[in-house]
Parts: C-alpha cells; sequence; structure tokens
C-alpha cells in the first residue's frame, strides 16, 4: 500500500514553486529590507523543522542497501536549507 505522505521529493519541488512565485510579490518594507526577508527571519526554523521531522525522516535509507538504492537522498538533503538563504 502506498503511503499517503507525498515523497521528499514531492515536498522540495512544492517548497521551490512556492518560493519562485513568492518571488514576484517580494516587496521593499524599509531601505534594505524585503517582506521576505521578515518573514523568513520569523519562519525559517520551524519550516525546515517541519520539513526534516514530516518529509526528510521517513526518506533517510535504513540500511546501506537501501541508501545505495536511493537517488541522490543526500545531495537533495544538503541542498536544501541553501534554497531558504
Amino acid at each position: 500500500m502506498k503511503s499517503s505522505k507525498p515523497t521528499y521529493k514531492e515536498v522540495y519541488a512544492n517548497i521551490n514553486l512556492l518560493l519562485d512565485r513568492l518571488t514576484n510579490i517580494n516587496v521593499n518594507v524599509f531601505v534594505e529590507q524585503h517582506v521576505f526577508t521578515v518573514v523568513g527571519g520569523q519562519i525559517k526554523d520551524r519550516l525546515l523543522k517541519l520539513i526534516v521531522d514530516e518529509s526528510l525522516i521517513d526518506s533517510v535509507p535504513a540500511t546501506m542497501d537501501e541508501y545505495h538504492k536511493s537517488t541522490g537522498f543526500v545531495d537533495d538533503a544538503i541542498g536544501m536549507p541553501m534554497t531558504f538563504q
């Protein structure tokens, strides 16, 4: 039976899509500060924790055999925080 939870790749793709769409409405609040700098500072840690707890943890290979069969999980997991900087 297939899990009802999306894979980490689906979650990551949707987050990237969301951030891409939101970029178009990133306006200046102050001289050197944009809306998403303010908002991002407030939610970044919580969002990263949620992604790890609800998506990545379930995707971590349990055995070396699973690790070798995984498709770029480590590279994807390492690159994910860069999206939020």
